[in-house]
């Protein structure tokens, strides 16, 4: 990006990627850490000289295109307030209801799962006498998640539209989402741009829900949690362990100084130390905030750009500051959204929590033996039952079968600018572990690799 003699302002939450500096040499350390994590880090990038602002914060440059001033305007912070849940549930609902109300545009265009994000914010949508368009999608031979939007859509005003990802359908796009997302995300999660004509045919505002099950929702631990076993939370969390051995053996070729589980285990407590918060929910909450969402979730948020205009709600300013607000009590277990749900669409709160199925919002607590015991059983014996292998995540689409096996094989073997900076040897070991299994373990090695060919294509 040019900033000569702008001054930068990010958002707390960005919508987008604002790099500053030079594509020259690599980074080979910070693209170790990418490898294993699946995300660059703080400012990091494939570059030493190109960096990206950090959130919440402003910069200032020169005719030079050099920093001149630099402040960060927002840090996370936890200071809750002495609030009911009655106060938390009554605040909320202004502020979601206020941020969708002021949405532009006369439609808004919602994708909608079969959890509580896009159904808050659906129940939302309503209120403002808008038209509603929602869209859903399943897997081929998976999980039909568009049967939510389906059902929600019998209940408020809505049209709606159903979509399949199809085997092997990645391969038509890939360059082009490479070029896109400059390839600083793996290319099966953004499973959405596989009909990206058809969502641009569709017009209106994108109302997105990304963030809301990070913020209205806990960690998982104690508020009490030592750092230490903060860190071993984030590292077991963040850290692939297949991933880790092939930045491992890649550390090594490039000839880098030390023990990368070393360097990594320092670059993630450093960045967690720069959370000055307390409640270990909340401190762990705002490393993925800073760190996580704007350098993976909000990577592949640009391509939404594609589709037409889009709101975040999540994401506003204001609500990350409401966010700081709220005591982690009624944060924790998604009690705020589900209440709002019960209170603003009662409806849309009886339909099936996907988290939870079959129950929904008013007996998801029921969720556990023995009395979901039957529908497990039952569900399991529907997927064994497919003739086709059921699906449950993009890259059993995307990377098994024959001819998907030769499209992989071709970018990661063949691909001369691939194999100038990463050896042979080392993509066949894990591409070879991969196919003997086809499991989820050693996955993520191969679409890193897959990752950087692409990378060595477009952008080296």
């Amino acid at each position: 990006m040019n900033v000569k003699n702008k001054q930068v302002r990010s958002h707390i939450l960005p919508r987008k990627q604002i790099y500053y500096g030079t594509s020259d040499e690599l980074d080979f350390s910070a693209i170790c850490t990418f490898i294993s994590l699946g995300f660059f880090i703080d400012d990091e990038t494939y570059f030493k000289s190109l960096k990206t602002i950090p959130p919440g914060a402003i910069f200032q440059f020169d005719e030079n295109n050099d920093i001149v001033e630099s402040t960060k305007y927002f840090n996370w912070t936890y200071t809750p307030k002495t609030i009911s849940f009655e106060e938390a549930v009554s605040s909320f609902s202004k502020l979601i209801d206020n941020i969708v109300n002021r949405t532009d545009g006369e439609q808004l265009t919602i994708p909608i799962s079969g959890g509580l994000d896009s159904r808050t914010l659906l129940a939302a949508a309503v209120k403002t006498g808008k038209k509603i368009v929602g869209y859903s999608y399943r897997f081929q031979n998976g999980h039909d998640e568009s049967w939510y939007g389906s059902a929600m859509s019998g209940i408020v005003p809505m049209a709606f539209h159903r979509y399949e990802i199809k085997k092997g359908v990645l391969w038509q796009y890939i360059d082009e989402l490479a070029i896109r997302n400059r390839c600083y995300a793996e290319f099966t999660h953004p499973r959405q741009f596989a009909f990206r004509n058809e969502l641009s045919n569709l017009g209106g505002t994108f109302l997105l829900g990304h963030g809301g099950d990070l913020f209205f929702d806990d960690m998982g631990v104690e508020d009490k949690l030592p750092f230490d076993q903060q860190l071993n939370i984030l590292w077991n969390r963040l850290v692939k362990p297949s991933s880790l051995a092939l930045a491992r053996e890649l550390w090594q070729y490039w000839g880098l100084v030390g023990n990368f589980d070393a360097f990594l285990r320092e670059k993630i407590s450093s960045a967690l130390k720069n959370i000055k918060i307390d409640n270990a929910n909340a401190r762990l909450r705002a490393f993925k905030s800073s760190y996580y969402v704007p350098r993976w979730t909000c990577v592949n948020l640009e391509l939404f750009q594609d589709f037409g205009p889009n709101s975040i709600p999540y994401f506003e300013d204001e609500m990350c500051q409401f966010i700081c607000s709220v005591p982690e009590k009624w944060l924790s277990g998604r009690k705020i959204q589900i209440e709002y749900l019960k209170r603003s669409a009662p409806g849309l709160a009886s339909i099936p929590w996907d988290a939870h199925k079959p129950f929904n919002l008013y007996n998801s607590r029921w969720n556990r033996v023995p009395w979901n015991v039957p529908f497990r059983i039952m569900d399991k014996i529907k997927r064994l039952s497919q003739i086709e292998p059921y699906t449950q995540r993009n890259w059993e689409l995307q990377f098994i079968g024959k001819e998907n096996d030769a499209q992989l094989k071709e970018r990661l073997f063949e691909e001369p600018k691939l194999l100038s900076w990463v050896p042979r040897n080392i993509i066949e070991k894990y591409y070879n572990k991969f196919v003997q299994g086809y499991d989820k373990a050693h996955f993520m090695p191969v679409t890193m690799l897959l990752t950087l060919s692409l990378f060595s294509k477009h952008f080296k």
